[in-house]
C-alpha cells in the first residue's frame, strides 16, 4: 500500500514537504535485508552534470529532483531505474518497498539548522537519510567516519552521494560558490573527491537490524529525521538506537512530528516503545505554530 503526505509549510516552500498520511500504511515494517556500499559503487551511477539549489537558511547545495528524474529518464534500462522512476511519482511513502528517501522532510531542516551549533563529533550514523542535509552540516566540522543509511540503494545512488559531493564541492571553493547552478562532475573532481572522502564515507542500505548494526559498530551522533512515522519500524529503530550508541557518551537527535495521524506513529508512540530499551530522552527544541515538531536527544540510560 503506499500513501502521499499532504503538508504545506511556508517556512519550507523550496523543499518538498511531507507529513500526515493521506491514508494509512499497511502496518508494513522495512525488511529488506541490510547492505554495504563502497564509495566507489555507487560514484559509477553519477551523471556528467549535477544541478543543485540551495535550501534556505543552511547553505548546503542539494541536487534539484527535475535533474535526478531527467537523469533516470534517460537511462531507465534497468529495473532499479524503473522503480527509481516510480518512486518519484506522488506517493511519498509505498509501504515495504520505499521509505521516501527522495523527499527532503521538513524535520531535517529542522535538524540541520540545529546541527549548525553541534560541537564536532568523530563518527556519525544517519538512519533513513535521504538528501542526507543533517549529515551534511557536519562535513566541514568533523566526521572522521560518516555512515549514511537509507532504505533505498536507489536513494544513495541518485540523490545522497550526488548531495555529498555537492557539499563537499561548496566546501573546497573557496567562497566562489553559487546558490544555485550546475557542477560538471569531471574525473579530476572525481578523482580528487574520492582521495579526500573515501576514507570517511560509507553507505548502507536495507531495513534497521540487528545485521546492519553490526556492519555500523559503535558511533558517537546518530541523527535521524521523520524517521518514526511507521508504528511497525519503531522497535527496530530503538534497538538500532542502543546497539549503536557509543559507550558512555553517544548521542542520538531524533527529528519529527508529534503525531502521524492515520499511520500511528509519532513521539509519543517513539517515546512508549523506547521504554523497553536503556535509553533516555530529552526534548531540545519544540516547534508548535503550524505542524508541531520537536528534536528530542537519546542517551544511555547510566
Amino acid at each position: 500500500m503506499s500513501f502521499s503526505f499532504g503538508f504545506t509549510g511556508e517556512d519550507y516552500d523550496d523543499i518538498s514537504i511531507v507529513g500526515q498520511p493521506v491514508r494509512p500504511s499497511n502496518g508494513i515494517a522495512s525488511t529488506a535485508v541490510a547492505k554495504s556500499w563502497s564509495l566507489e559503487e555507487l560514484m559509477k551511477f553519477l551523471p556528467l552534470t549535477l544541478a543543485y539549489g540551495t535550501v534556505s537558511g543552511l547553505d548546503i547545495p542539494r541536487r534539484e529532483l527535475w535533474d535526478l528524474k531527467h537523469q533516470l529518464m534517460a537511462e531507465h534500462d534497468t529495473v532499479e531505474e524503473e522503480d527509481a522512476l516510480r518512486y518519484l511519482g506522488s506517493d511519498d511513502v509505498i509501504a515495504g518497498l520505499y521509505e521516501g528517501g527522495f523527499k527532503t522532510w521538513e524535520c531535517s531542516v529542522d535538524l540541520a539548522r540545529l546541527l549548525q551549533t553541534q560541537t564536532p563529533v568523530q563518527t556519525i550514523l544517519e538512519l533513513g537519510c535521504g538528501s542526507a542535509l543533517p549529515a551534511l552540516t557536519l562535513l566541514k566540522t568533523g566526521g572522521t567516519r560518516i555512515v549514511l543509511q537509507d532504505y533505498n540503494e536507489a536513494v544513495l545512488r541518485y540523490l545522497t552521494l550526488p548531495n555529498v559531493l555537492l557539499a563537499w564541492a561548496a566546501c573546497r571553493s573557496g567562497g566562489n560558490w553559487q546558490s544555485d547552478g550546475e557542477l560538471n562532475v569531471t574525473d579530476e573532481i572525481k578523482s580528487a573527491f574520492a582521495s579526500e572522502m573515501g576514507g570517511r564515507l560509507e553507505f548502507l542500505s536495507g531495513g534497521w537490524s540487528s545485521y546492519m548494526s553490526s556492519l555500523v559498530g559503535k558511533v558517537d551522533l546518530i541523527l535521524a529525521s521523520e524517521t518514526i512515522y511507521n508504528e511497525a519500524s519503531l522497535a527496530a529503530f530503538c534497538s538500532m538506537l542502543e546497539e549503536c550508541l557509543a559507550v558512555p557518551h553517544g548521542q542520538a537527535l531524533v527529528a519529527a512530528k508529534k503525531m502521524y495521524f492515520g499511520v500511528g506513529g509519532g513521539i509519543q508512540s517513539f517515546k512508549g516503545v523506547l521504554t523497553d530499551h536503556p535509553l533516555d530522552c530529552q526534548t531540545i527544541y519544540e516547534a508548535n505554530e503550524g505542524v508541531r515538531r520537536a528534536i528530542l536527544k537519546i542517551t544511555r540510560r547510566m
